[in-house]
């Protein structure tokens, strides 16, 4: 997955990350799967928007979401406000 997201980098085909910060929610949406080791972490300290079992659309601590941004600005993810 780490290829396809360089590959896509390297063609300017750009993937997103967007976010809305709650009061100690914080809501992110991908619209590119991650990386294996990625996905694990982002699935294992979050968990899926309302009842739907999504590995794209999760709901984070707003304690973790530095650690979140920083890792998906690392594999090239471009961040928004939704």
């Amino acid at each position: 997955m780490r290829i396809a997201l360089a590959l896509m980098k390297e063609q300017g085909i750009a993937y997103h990350a967007w976010i809305k910060k709650g009061v100690e929610l914080s809501w992110v949406s991908l619209d590119w799967m991650l990386p294996r080791r990625e996905q694990d972490f982002f699935e294992l300290y979050s968990w899926p928007e309302k009842t739907q079992n999504s590995h794209w659309h999760r709901l984070f601590s707003n304690d973790l979401l530095p650690f979140i941004l920083h890792m998906l600005e690392n594999l090239g993810f471009i961040i928004q406000e939704a």
